[in-house]
């Protein structure tokens, strides 16, 4: 829903990064309880770490629409917390992307205490948002071409390389 708003006001550029919102847990909560899915914590004392107004995708959304779901539901004030309190064993766990989460948790010196998970809770790609009144469809054209030679002539995947906290790919656009 809020995609389609951006649209009516902006000009969205072709795909440029695609990570997965993974479930990230401590490795303790990953051991007891082995989850699959985001639904599974559902009929558990998993406590899932959500900030404020963060969307992660349909299936989130269809998860959250179950008051079982809600009741696993821990409120955060930022992922920044999350990844403490996880460490501190306070909540289980916390969706991130991919990329971020890993990045995060590195920076954070808790790789020893989280985890990301096989749970994969959404995969979209980010792009581009252009304003309607600043920028032409032309400009957005050069943007998506340009995009597309640094990914022709390797120079995307040699960025990704450098900054990714995982195996590079730019076929994926982001962690292989």
């Amino acid at each position: 829903l809020m995609k389609e708003h951006l649209a009516s006001i902006g000009r969205y550029s072709r795909p440029l990064h695609r990570s997965r919102n993974v479930l990230f847990t401590s490795k303790d909560a990953s051991a007891t309880y082995r989850l699959t899915t985001l639904t599974e914590i559902v009929g558990t004392n998993f406590r899932l770490g959500v900030p404020p107004k963060v969307g992660y995708g349909k299936a989130y959304r269809e998860a959250y629409a179950t008051p079982a779901f809600r009741e696993r539901i821990q409120p955060i004030s930022s992922r920044k917390g999350g990844w403490q309190m996880i460490a501190a064993k306070r909540i289980d766990g916390q969706i991130a992307d991919e990329v971020s989460g890993l990045t995060e948790i590195r920076l954070a010196g808790i790789e020893d205490a989280v985890m990301a998970t096989p749970v994969v809770v959404s995969v979209e790609a980010d792009m581009a948002l252009f304003s309607k009144k600043t920028t032409s469809p032309e400009f957005v054209n050069r943007f998506n071409a340009a995009f597309q030679t640094m990914l022709d002539d390797c120079t995307m995947t040699n960025i990704l390389r450098k900054y990714l906290p995982c195996e590079a790919s730019a076929k994926s656009l982001g962690c292989r």
